[in-house]
Order: C-alpha cells, then sequence, then structure tokens
C-alpha cells in the first residue's frame, strides 16, 4: 500500500507541473530522467507531440567520454554538452522550461544542464 501512495503522488506532482510547463517548437521543454547509473535528456515540442532530440549517457560518443569524466557529475556535464551542440536552438536567449520526469521539482538545476 505505501508504494502504491508514493506512485500515485509522483503522478500527481507530475500532471501538476505538466499543466504549467509547455514546448514549443521555437522553445522546446527539456525533460530530464536520471536513473542509478545513466542520464537521459529530450527535448519535446508538445504542440506537435514529438520529441526533437535525444541524448543519454548511453550514447556512444558520451560513453568513451566517461572513461575520463569524473563520476556522475562529469556524465551530466557531457550529456548537456551534447544536448547543446546537436540542438538547433544553441545559446538561445531564454532557457529551455525543463521538467524532471517522476521527481516533485521542475525548476531543480542538474549538473551541466
Amino acid at each position: 500500500m505505501k508504494g502504491k501512495a508514493r506512485l500515485e503522488g509522483r503522478k500527481r506532482r507530475h500532471m501538476r507541473i505538466r499543466r504549467k510547463v509547455t514546448g514549443t517548437a521555437e522553445r522546446p521543454r527539456l525533460t530530464v530522467y536520471r536513473s542509478l547509473n545513466h542520464i537521459y535528456c529530450q527535448l519535446v515540442d508538445d504542440l506537435a507531440g514529438r520529441t526533437l532530440l535525444t541524448v543519454s549517457s548511453l550514447d556512444g560518443e558520451i560513453r568513451e567520454g566517461m572513461k575520463t569524466a569524473k563520476g556522475k557529475v562529469g556524465t551530466g556535464k557531457a550529456v548537456g554538452k551534447q544536448i547543446q551542440t546537436h540542438s538547433t536552438h544553441p545559446k538561445e536567449t531564454q532557457p529551455c522550461p525543463r521538467t524532471r520526469i517522476a521527481y516533485a521539482c521542475s525548476t531543480t538545476n542538474f549538473d551541466g544542464i
């Protein structure tokens, strides 16, 4: 029962955040999911309902850099640089709206992102 209540609370928080945070083609939403060992980032256009770009620590270029990176912080920085270089919107004047998937806060800063 305790686990079920935790999942329901997590879904409520996620929906509350998603009502307020949206992305467009000009200013896509950045979603970040951190698992125990990896980090996954996506740029999402909510109006069209599609993912524009996906970068994770499982990608080949980042995996090679993880050998020299200093732990999870270095990996997060590498993923952040990768999503910035592959994005079609480099160095925007306004930052992308951020969403942490399945976590309570949507405005938390991430290492390197």
